[in-house]
This record gives C-alpha cells, sequence and structure tokens, in this order.
C-alpha cells in the first residue's frame, strides 16, 4: 500500500475526527510502516483516544491537533504548528467537509461550505508544499466528488459567490476547483501525485445535521441495496486512488478507479490560482 515512500511516514488527516475522514486515517494508522507519524486534525478532540483504542497496536505514533479549519486563520495555524514538529510530510488527506442546505458565512466572511470543501483544502496544499517536496513521491488526496466537475458551470464573475448565492452553485464550484486544483499543483509538482476523489455515498452520520425532510431522503438513498459504503470500505477505495498513480493528477471514482478527463486550460488554472491568493490574503 505504501510502495515508494521511505521510511519513516509522516502521515496528515484533515477532517479525521469523524465519518469518512477518521476511517481514512484508521486504516492508515494500521498500515503506515513502523514508526510513522499519524496527525489528526479536527474538532473533535474525544477521537483522538477513540481513533487509539479503534486502531489497538498500531504501527503508527497518533497525535491531534483541534481546529475549526473552515477559517483560513485556524488552517494557518495548524500548518504552522505541523511545520515546526515535522521536517517532511509524505501523505496529506484532506476530507472536510459539511452537509447544510443553509448559507452560513464564517467570521472571515467566506461561505462556509466553500470554505471547507475547497479554500482550506487549497491552503493546507500551498502551505505545506515545502514540506511535501522534501518526500520522495509524496501523495495529496482530496476527498470530495471527482466525478461531476465541469468548468461550464462556474460562475467565473463570482467565483465566491459573493453576488448571487445557491447551493448548487456552491457544490459545482467546489467541486470544479478541487478538479483544477490538483490538475494545477501536478504541473507545478511533477514528482507528486495529486488526487481528488468522490467517496459515492457512505453510511456516516453526516445526515442527522439535515432538516426532517431532508433526513428521510437521505435514509431512503442510503437503504439502496448495493449503493451504500461504510466507512471502513470507502477508505480501503480512497486509499487506493491515492495510490494508483506515482506522480501526476487523477480523479478518482468511488470505487478507487480513475477517471478519464481533459485537463483544464493554463488560463483556467491561473484565474482560480489568482483567486485562491485573493481569498487567502483577505483572511490575514
Amino acid at each position: 500500500m505504501f510502495k515508494n515512500i521511505t521510511n519513516p511516514q509522516n502521515i496528515l488527516v484533515v477532517g479525521g475526527t469523524g465519518g469518512i475522514g477518521r476511517a481514512i486515517a484508521e486504516k492508515l494508522a494500521i498500515n503506515a510502516p513502523q514508526n510513522s507519524n499519524l496527525t489528526i486534525v479536527g474538532r473533535n478532540k474525544d477521537a483522538n483516544d477513540e481513533i487509539k483504542a479503534a486502531v489497538g497496536e498500531s504501527t503508527s505514533n497518533i497525535n491531534f491537533i483541534q481546529a475549526d479549519v473552515s477559517l483560513m486563520s485556524e488552517v494557518k495555524k495548524v500548518v504552522e504548528q505541523y511545520s515546526t514538529e515535522h521536517d517532511r510530510l509524505d501523505i496529506l488527506v484532506l476530507t472536510q467537509g459539511v452537509l447544510t442546505f443553509d448559507h452560513i458565512l464564517t467570521k472571515e466572511n467566506i461561505d462556509y461550505k466553500l470554505a471547507l470543501h475547497y479554500y482550506s483544502k487549497a491552503l493546507f496544499i500551498k502551505s505545506l508544499v515545502p514540506l511535501l517536496e522534501k518526500s520522495k513521491n509524496a501523495k495529496v488526496l482530496s476527498v470530495l466528488d471527482g466525478s461531476r466537475a465541469d468548468v461550464k458551470r462556474v460562475d467565473w464573475d463570482d467565483m465566491a459567490l459573493e453576488k448571487d448565492y445557491s447551493l448548487s452553485k456552491a457544490a459545482s464550484h467546489a467541486i470544479t476547483f478541487n478538479d483544477i486544483m490538483v490538475q494545477k499543483l501536478a504541473k507545478d509538482h511533477p514528482n507528486m501525485s495529486f488526487s481528488h476523489a468522490y467517496p459515492g455515498v457512505v453510511s456516516t452520520g453526516i445526515g442527522s445535521s439535515l432538516p426532517w425532510y431532508a433526513r428521510y431522503a437521505f435514509k431512503a438513498i442510503a437503504s439502496v441495496p448495493g449503493l451504500t459504503r461504510t466507512p471502513a470500505q470507502c477508505a480501503d477505495n480512497m486509499i487506493k486512488g491515492m495510490f494508483t498513480k506515482e506522480s501526476g493528477w487523477a480523479c478518482i471514482d468511488s470505487d478507487g478507479s480513475i477517471i478519464n478527463k481533459q485537463e483544464v486550460t493554463k488560463d483556467i488554472m491561473d484565474k482560480l490560482e489568482l483567486h485562491n491568493n485573493e481569498i487567502f490574503a483577505k483572511s490575514q
């Protein structure tokens, strides 16, 4: 599973205290090489001890950083702490997300969904590149939806959706931006591997925060035979997809297979990078 990465291994899982992120963290903790260092970032401090109990006598040293990564300022603090404690990073997994129908702005005036599903992921990677560059064949995985990106569904004049917000636009922007992000990163860092993965329908507790009518719909979808995966099954597929390519970019389907896609143009990559820098500058 962990071919082509020199030991000992440093692993960082953001959003790793619940659901898919926690399942991936547990799988990595159990299967990582001897004396690997796994750091989990999330809001649930109790999850650290729970994960340690779940994996038993794993080969990994497990640590926890508590943070609300919907805030770019918190992302920067996590990166600063991690960078002072580690001299390199081999695997970075970004699973932070939320399922809500509400339009909520963070304290930094960024849409909550976009902040979690895209901006914080982009900032983590951008800020951790110096540590990733010190690893051989570093792997970066962003879990959202590597199957449905469409640049035609992006409002390029309102990329942060500050003028005209809708849930469908927020979803389209976050999904498409993640696709563009991994492609741009692979061009800039050809010795690393960057993946954007679609987890599919997973039986986590994420639907419990929805309104009652949406919870029933969510349960109905999840009850379709063969459609739903357990978090552990999803984690296996996400890790499989992350290690499919030694370098370059890939979009990963829910079974861990690669989705064939055309690369976007350089103009689109540059437009998104400029937008990212504007968002990050405003959050300082």
